[in-house]
């Protein structure tokens, strides 16, 4: 469950290879499944030579989804329809988790029972901080909530949590639109056809936020690493689904 940068090879190979030994008259096929946002990824490997651990080559990548007739529309129509708040929300610091992905996994993973940090570090092999990172992240976009040590689902989680992949993009790209900083940046992407530098994100951040020196520019990495795997699930990733 979630979105997967990499996983650890001996999950494929050493299944594969018992398999391979006990059945000869068959091929066998390792395939890696991931679920994230809705949407099943199945990744087909092969080994070149079935005794060779590094012989591993990906063959084929399908991705499939429940959602028979996904929503068509741009990130242009939702900044359209979009009025920003005038302040920041302060209840949550701002972001410092540069995966989107993971924030929007750990809705999820708090809808199925992962509420506290030290859960969600572990899930996701982090440390404890790094583990509240994608919390709060979720938290300011307005998805969850704590109460006491755990985190909780919100209104706005339960429909997210419950809504197909392409509606769930909607409402992520609302929620980023809505925050002053991400609604200048990405205004500023579809009057010039770029982002501004993070140099540049830097300043509208400590426009908007309470956040001074160094850290404004540190966080300018975060907005436009959101912006831009935004930008790929609208331009590519619904574009690339099967339904199934």
């Amino acid at each position: 469950m979630g979105d997967r940068e990499d996983f650890h090879l001996r999950q494929i190979y050493y299944p594969y290879r018992m398999w391979k030994e006990k059945i000869t008259n068959k091929p066998i096929k390792p395939v890696f499944l991931t679920y994230s946002n809705g949407i099943f990824a199945l990744y087909l490997y092969s080994f070149t030579e079935y005794t060779n651990y590094h012989s591993v080559r990906l063959d084929k990548v399908q991705k499939f989804t429940f959602e028979q007739k996904p929503i068509q529309v741009t990130l242009r129509d939702i900044l359209d329809q979009t009025t920003p708040n005038l302040q920041e929300p302060t209840d949550f610091p701002f972001p410092q988790a540069d995966n989107i992905l993971k924030v929007r996994d750990t809705i999820d993973l708090i809808a199925s029972g992962i509420t506290t940090k030290d859960s969600l570090a572990e899930y996701w092999t982090v440390d404890s901080r790094q583990g509240d990172y994608y919390a709060n992240a979720a938290a300011f976009l307005g998805f969850i909530d704590k109460s006491n040590s755990e985190w909780k689902l919100t209104d706005k989680g339960f429909d997210f949590r419950n809504s197909p992949p392409s509606v769930r993009n909607i409402q992520l790209a609302q929620s980023l639109f809505s925050n002053p900083v991400f609604y200048k940046i990405i205004t500023i992407y579809f009057e010039t056809n770029d982002y501004p530098s993070k140099e540049e994100v830097g300043e509208i951040i400590q426009e908007f936020t309470m956040l001074r020196g160094t850290t404004p520019i540190r966080r300018a990495s975060t907005v436009l690493a959101w912006l831009k795997a935004l930008q790929f699930s609208f331009e590519k990733e619904m574009n690339t689904l099967n339904s199934w």
